[in-house]
C-alpha cells in the first residue's frame, strides 16, 4: 500500500535525493582534505 501513497512516494524521492547529495558532498570532502595533504607533503620537502 505505501508504494501507492503519493505522500511517501515523495518523501522516499527526497531521501533519496539528499543520500545522493550526500556521497557527493563526502567525495568532495576526501578530495579536498587529500588535495590539502598534498600540498603540505609539498611544502615540508
Amino acid at each position: 500500500m505505501l508504494a501507492f501513497n503519493p505522500t511517501s512516494r515523495i518523501i522516499n524521492n527526497i531521501t533519496t535525493s539528499e543520500t545522493k547529495q550526500a556521497k557527493v558532498n563526502r567525495k568532495f570532502i576526501i578530495h579536498q582534505s587529500l588535495s590539502n595533504h598534498q600540498d603540505n607533503q609539498l611544502n615540508f620537502k
